[in-house]
Parts: structure tokens; C-alpha cells; sequence
């Protein structure tokens, strides 16, 4: 297909899912990319007719990274239970054993110990990866690298079984950091779609859009036949990572061999620098030439996102060790929190139109704490299991009202001449404190407190985020100051 522009160079005509929508994208500063011949097959779902060519690569990467990102839910309670065997075989019990443990700790420790760990050292390498994007002209390869090291590490979790789940817990760890580097390539490219908020948010919306249906595919993908053929935790995780081997492969080869397009450097190392240090450096700047409002809510986020981000780990040690759940009804759980994500969306949205989002996201704070502390409180052992579902889709509510509000509230209150920077401060502010539930949830653990504390530990962090949106002030007077701003 020829790619139709008018006199003017402006592309006519902006094609997704069928033609929902037609926008006009400024094409004029790069060339949209030849499309490979079997382009016109690929469904709407995936396909962009009058955008660059990476905007449909993220979408189909997207696909890919979804499957990735919901292995670990398989993952996940097979560890825990080859873990606790292997400990109570090292303490001799024929039964369960309180104090077993493995590798010094108890095995329950196990998911939120690999959190801690994977959030430390992204928290740390980060900004390299920034670095490597923004200062070097290796982003093409840095996506597709990333893509194989990540499809090698879902070929060789193949073999989860007794003797090599320690093997495969130490890897969930560098496919974390493989994951975060692949993201941040992501961004980078995203973000050079277009310059205009409003088309810029229509391609985000959609690239979660399509990580949404993949995740939901997957699993079905997984749960159906998990259910049909009644397998065990170990053997759902085995399924569930074939399904993503299977999926995930020709998905990345298809977006970084056709879709995305080498880039050059976006600026040179200063003088005195280097790309180990360059990104920290741009961090402080940034951070240091941002209003006082921006900063009290990027305090604030640290917090909520860390223990928005934790949840899933907690919950699924939660499930699996206290409630006695199985892969499937965990599976099952987290396909609710899935599906309540997508009306949480909206509810967001509707919260946002009638106030403003600040006060969107601190009705989500207040409605996120409640639910936690209800099943902190009534998912009191296995008896009260079936409530888990319940709470499955108020999380999930809450999950997918949380994120959009806050990533509006940042880019509403920071200069629109410096959103590229800025939101290399945001994505580092989310990330930070990320290992800090899991440790908190593993201390109590180790020190044998009921794990309805360890889960309850969450709403302290909700607080402080909550906290922040409040200590931000008033949410009219920062948008006028970020208006002011741009000038400067």
C-alpha cells in the first residue's frame, strides 16, 4: 500500500481496528518506513495503514511482552511448591514444616525475595539504560537483543522441575531486567510517533489496549486446557511457558526484524562523562529544575506504584501459601483482575471529567486501602478462599483506575517543552522503591508474622501516596505553572 498523504505531506488518514479512527499525523520530520509485503495480512488489531512502521512493530511487540509478563503468574506458585519439597526434605517432615527453609529462608519468602533482588538491581541500572537509548546509537539493537535474551530464558524454563527451580527462580531475575530494558526502548520509540498529547495518548491507549486482549488470550490459552486435563502447579507453569515460547518468538521476530528502524543518537556524552554516569546526571537535572508541587507527588508515587507493583507478588505468595490456591484458581484470579481493569479504566475517566485527576487518583487511593484491608482482614485462611475472587476484581478496578490518572496528573503539571525528560524522572519514580514492599512482606515472614500483616503492609504505602497527591496543593495552580513554564 502506498502511504497516502496530502499536499501539504500530512498523512490523510489514520487507520486502527477497523477504521474506528481517522486523525491527521505530522509525517514531515521522518520517513514512515517501507512496509514488508505481507503487511496488508496482518489484522487491524495490530496493523497502523498511515503511521510509521514502529507504531505497528509496538503493537506486535506488545503482544509478545504481554505473554512474557504473565508467565510468571504460572511461575510463580510452581516455585513456591518445588521450594517448600525440597526444604521439607532437608528437615526430614513428612508433613508441612513452619520453620523448613531453603537457601536460609523460608520457602514462602521465595517470589517476594526474587523482587527484591530484580527491583534492587533495576533501580540501580536503570539510567544506564536510558543512557544506553538516549546517548548511543544502539537502541535497535539493545529492543532486539533484549527480545532474544528473553525468549532464551522461556526456552530454558522448559525444564522447571525439582532440581532446577532454584536455577530458574535466579533467572526470573535477569528476565526482569532484560524486561525493563526492553520497555525503555519502547518508550523511546513510542515516544517519536508524534509530538501532539492527544494523538501521543490514542497510540498509548491502544498499545495497552493490545497488551490487554493478549494477556486475557494467554490466558484462556493457558486456563482452558490447565482445567480440561487437570494439571498440576508444575505442570501449568511447564504449559504456560510453552504457550508463551510459542507466542512470544515469532511475535519479537516479526516486529525487530520488519518494524523497528536503527536510530541515531538523540545527544552526545558531555565532556567529563560517561554512559555510566550521564543518566544520573540527567536524573538530578531534571529533578532539580522541577516545581516543588511536581516533586512532593513524585514522592508520593514512589510509594503507590511500589506497592501497586508488589501486589501481585504478595497476593500470589498470599494465595498459594496461606489460602492453599492452586495455579488455575490463582490463573482465574488474576484473569478478573485483568478483565476489572478495563472498566476501571473508565470509571478513572468519569471520576477525572466532573473534578479533576488528582482527586480521581486520591478516591482510588482511598477506595485501594479499603479493599486491601477487607482482605487483609476476611481472607483469613482456606475456608474464606472464594472471597479472593471478589477481591480480584476490586483490585483490578483499582489497578486500572490508578495508573492512567497518575501518568495524566504528571504530564498536566510538568512543561510540555521537557515531557521527554520528565518522564524519564516519572518511569525512575515508580521504579525506585519497588523492592521495598516485597522486603517489608519478607521480614515479616522470616519473623513469623501471619502473612495478613504482610499483606496488610501494603496500605502504608497507599497512605504515603495518598499523602502525596494531597501535599501537592492545589491541581489548577500547577497545570498554570507548568503553562508558565514553558517559556522559560
Amino acid at each position: 500500500k502506498k502511504f497516502a498523504c496530502d499536499e501539504n505531506g500530512r498523512a490523510n488518514k489514520f487507520h486502527t481496528l477497523g477504521g474506528i479512527m481517522e486523525q491527521e499525523y505530522d509525517l514531515t520530520d521522518d520517513d514512515p518506513g517501507r512496509r514488508p509485503m505481507f503487511f496488508s495480512y496482518l489484522p487491524r488489531l495490530f496493523r497502523y495503514d498511515n503511521a510509521h512502521i514502529e507504531a505497528t512493530g509496538c503493537t506486535i511487540d506488545m503482544w509478545a511482552r504481554a505473554t512474557i509478563f504473565m508467565t510468571s503468574i504460572f511461575l510463580g506458585p510452581a516455585l513456591l511448591e518445588l521450594a517448600s519439597n525440597q526444604a521439607q526434605q532437608q528437615q526430614g517432615c513428612i508433613d508441612e514444616c513452619n520453620e523448613a527453609r531453603v537457601y536460609g529462608f523460608k520457602p514462602s519468602s521465595l517470589l517476594t525475595n526474587i523482587a527484591i533482588v530484580a527491583g534492587l538491581i533495576a533501580t540501580i541500572i536503570l539510567p544506564l539504560f536510558g543512557a544506553i537509548i538516549d546517548h548511543t546509537s544502539h537502541r535497535r539493537s539493545a529492543g532486539a537483543w533484549s527480545a532474544v535474551g528473553l525468549s532464551i530464558i522461556k526456552i530454558i524454563e522448559l525444564t522447571l522441575s525439582q532440581t532446577t527451580w532454584f536455577a530458574v527462580a535466579c533467572l526470573q531475575v535477569a528476565s526482569s531486567i532484560l524486561y525493563q530494558l526492553h520497555v525503555s526502548t519502547l518508550y523511546a520509540y513510542s515516544a517519536e510517533l508524534t509530538k501532539d498529547p492527544t494523538q501521543q495518548s490514542q497510540f498509548q491507549s491502544h498499545f495497552f489496549l493490545v497488551m490487554y486482549v493478549g494477556m486475557f488470550v494467554y490466558m484462556l490459552e493457558v486456563l482452558i486446557p490447565g482445567t480440561i486435563f487437570g494439571l498440576t502447579d508444575v505442570g501449568s507453569a511447564r504449559w504456560a511457558v510453552l504457550v508463551t515460547v510459542v507466542t512470544s518468538i515469532p511475535f519479537f521476530a516479526v516486529a525487530w526484524k520488519y518494524f523497528f528502524r536503527e536510530r541515531p543518537s538523540l545527544s552526545t556524552i558531555p565532556q567529563g562523562q560517561s554512559l555510566w554516569t550521564v543518566g544520573f546526571t540527567k536524573l538530578y537535572q531534571s529533578h532539580r529544575a522541577m516545581e516543588p508541587c511536581v516533586e512532593i507527588f513524585l514522592r508520593g508515587i514512589m510509594f503507590s506504584e511500589a506497592a501497586d507493583a508488589a501486589l501481585a507478588t504478595i497476593a500470589t505468595t498470599y494465595m498459594s501459601e496461606y489460602l492453599k490456591m492452586n495455579s488455575l484458581q490463582i490463573g482465574l484470579v488474576i484473569l478478573l483482575v485483568l478483565v476489572a481493569g478495563i472498566p476501571g479504566t473508565r470509571m478513572g475517566h468519569f471520576v477525572c471529567s466532573r473534578s479533576n485527576p488528582v482527586v480521581s487518583a486520591q478516591l482510588c487511593l482511598v477506595i485501594y486501602m479499603i479493599v486491601t484491608v477487607l482482605a487483609s482482614v476476611l481472607l483469613s485462611g482456606p475456608n474464606h478462599k472464594n472471597w479472593t475472587y471478589l477481591f480480584g476484581i476490586l483490585w483490578g478496578l483499582c489497578q486500572g483506575w490508578m495508573h492512567p490518572q497518575h501518568t495524566t496528573i504528571f504530564v498536566t503539571i510538568t512543561p510540555s517543552n521537557n515531557t521527554m525528560e520528565s518522564m524519564g524522572v516519572f518511569l525512575f519514580a515508580c521504579q525506585i522503591l519497588c523492592f521495598v514492599p516485597p522486603l517489608v512482606f519478607t521480614i515479616l515472614n522470616e519473623a513469623g508474622w501471619s502473612m495478613q500483616w504482610g499483606l496488610a503492609s501494603l496500605i502504608l504505602f497507599f497512605a504515603i501516596g495518598l499523602w502525596g497527591l494531597i501535599g501537592m496543593g492545589d491541581y489548577s495552580k500547577a497545570t498554570v505553572a507548568a503553562n508558565t513554564n514553558i517559556d522559560r
